[in-house]
């Protein structure tokens, strides 16, 4: 059996009576408790395992603030989130090493509906392991506000096949849907849904009986911090659920993080793409690779509204652990899994790089604004970038013969280029590497392995379109007092202008309140994983009638072809505006 007991001994019950008599070390559980307190969260389990041992498993705060009860290491079950993507692959790995899929195969083969190849290339379940399918992210609609009101996994994914954005194989972009994805493909192979399979194939073998892909009890409930009090989230159902529905105890996941550490020399835990050999991190199958405190390791994280967690082991050290909370807070991952690193890892200076030697000073071609590719390219949800909360920016200058490329704290770093579209920095220390298309024009910049920034015109860029929509804004204003618009305006051009400012001001101020008074902090914290009011429905209408109303004027500007040149201006930030809403997905139903 795949999931067979491991040959150090027994993953079942019988270990965790002794397992949870034993203690974090006192530095590190003052460490978590001191981080609840300083981030607002309420409950939390560190689950840490060495040489195959599992070493402790301890819970924190409270998993029901309300009622005050105490997290159960043995018991609380978690929402892991994206972590749950490693058990998807775990499934479907076995289903690949039983001959029952093929990783290089096409995925239409397996499916029920048909996915359109890129440029003639398909997809295969390597690449949708990989994150390498080239789907565009998406949001909207993920989740069911309950389990009776979720779409089958099935039909989810046939009504929101992502928009493909990129050629498959060749830029990692982090997908949900590709993990839910496989994981429907391994529903249909075996033909059981995701959720039985999950207990058939992984959580039953490893005596994990406190896990499951719906809902499991008991729970920590989910929180967010008001500023004064914690506030109970209400649970939902994430309809794609193979890439992050998993709940799991503390003591359920050191099984898991055990069974990963005796199987670490499987495909999952290999480098299975990078965008570049010379650059840091990469990821497995579905397992993100990478190095901290100078050992390499392979793990996951997760968060969702009210659950943060995160999963690692270090195979050449013996020795993993797993995290969760339940609140959504990554200082607090962070804080608390820089800690344990700290406890079970000794700190390994990396090996000194020389200097780059030579270089290319021809440079010019890579300057430019990129953007991180992870945000939805195809809904309303894009405005997001302009807002600065998704598709972060970075500019790369030219300078001495090399660029600059911005750090997290403001300054920059010089790089040169020491191989064809490689730079390398001065100290020796980074690389980073960029893509060119067919016709030998840059399109990506790769700041690591499994990281890519997609290049955007500098007019389209957030600081520019910011601009261009102020300036557009305050026309619309003007055109909307009759004075002004006597002024600007032949008395034909007039009632076109009037409606189309009118309902463009109506239009930006229903989106306020949809987006905004209409949906929950929550809700939009998840990107409106449970969809949009239907008042947007209306709203988006106004934009479609403002738009039809500057073509109206359009055509009578052309029909009368005025001498002032202010009619034509006019007639220039209309459409400007119009081709404005149309590129952020303002305009039409992109929902």
């Amino acid at each position: 059996m795949w999931f067979a007991r491991r040959s150090r001994g027994d993953v079942g019950a019988p270990m965790f009576p002794l397992l949870l008599a034993l203690l974090i070390p006192p530095s590190l559980d003052d460490a978590v408790r001191a981080a609840l307190g300083r981030w607002h969260v309420p409950g939390a389990v560190v689950a840490l395992v060495r040489q195959g041992q599992a070493a402790a498993v301890t819970g924190y705060g409270m998993a029901n603030a309300a009622a005050r009860i105490p997290v159960d290491p043995q018991h609380t079950a978690f929402r892991t989130a994206s972590v749950s993507k490693v058990v998807t692959a775990a499934i479907v790995a076995q289903l690949i090493d039983e001959g029952r899929l093929d990783a290089t195969a096409d995925v239409n083969r397996y499916l029920d509906f048909k996915i359109p190849a890129y440029d003639g290339k398909p997809i295969t379940l390597a690449h949708l392991l990989t994150h390498t399918a080239g789907f565009d992210d998406r949001y909207i609609g993920k989740s069911a506000r309950s389990f009776e009101l979720a779409m089958p996994l099935g039909a989810y994914l046939k009504r929101n096949l992502p928009k493909r954005i990129v050629p498959p194989g060749e830029i990692f972009l982090y997908s949900n849907y590709s993990v839910a994805l496989a994981g429907y493909i391994a529903e249909r192979v075996c033909g059981k849904p995701f959720a039985e399979l999950a207990q058939s194939m992984v959580f039953r073998p490893l005596g994990m009986t406190d896990s499951s892909f719906l809902l499991a009890q008991p729970a920590a409930i989910p929180y967010q911090w008001t500023g004064s009090a914690y506030q109970a989230l209400p649970w939902d159902y994430l309809q794609d659920a193979p890439a992050g529905m998993q709940m799991s105890s503390g003591a359920d996941m050191a099984r898991f993080v055990e069974w990963a550490l005796d199987h670490a020399s499987r495909p999952e835990f290999q480098l299975q793409f990078t965008h570049n050999a010379r650059l840091s991190d990469g990821i497995g199958w579905v397992w993100e690779l990478g190095r901290s405190r100078g050992h390499s390791f392979a793990g996951h994280d997760g968060g969702t509204p009210g659950a943060v967690a995160r999963v690692r082991i270090f195979p050449h050290d013996g020795a993993g652990y797993f995290i969760a909370a339940n609140a959504l807070s990554g200082p607090f991952l962070g804080e608390v899994a820089a800690a344990v690193e700290r406890q079970i890892l000794d700190k390994v200076s990396p090996a000194p790089v020389p200097p780059p030697a030579r270089w290319d000073a021809n440079v010019a071609a890579f300057t430019g604004v990129y953007r991180d590719v992870r945000y939805s390219h195809d809904t309303l949800v894009k405005v997001g970038v302009l807002m600065g909360y998704l598709g972060s920016e970075i500019t790369i200058g030219a300078a001495s013969g090399g660029i600059t490329v911005p750090r997290f704290d403001g300054s920059t770093r010089r790089m040169v280029q020491v191989a064809p579209n490689l730079f390398q920095s001065l100290d020796g220390s980074y690389f980073c590497a960029f893509r060119r298309d067919s016709s030998g024009r840059v399109t990506h910049l790769f700041t690591s392995g499994t990281t890519a920034m997609e290049r955007v015109p500098a007019l389209l860029s957030a600081p520019t379109q910011r601009y261009v929509f102020l300036f557009c804004a305050l026309a619309l204003v003007l055109l909307m007092v009759a004075p002004t618009r006597r002024w600007l305006l032949p008395d034909p051009l007039r009632a076109p202008a009037s409606l189309a400012a009118n309902a463009f001001g109506f239009h930006l101020l229903g989106l306020g309140i949809v987006l905004q008074l209409l949906t929950s902090s929550v809700e939009r914290e998840g990107s409106y994983m449970y969809g949009l009011p239907w008042p947007i429905w209306i709203v988006q209408s106004l934009g479609v009638l403002g738009a039809t109303c500057v073509g109206w004027f359009l055509v009578r500007l052309f029909q009368r072809r005025p001498r002032s040149v202010l009619p034509w201006l006019v007639g220039v930030i209309l459409t400007v505006y119009v081709a404005w809403l149309w590129h952020w997905r303002l305009l039409g139903y992109w929902v």
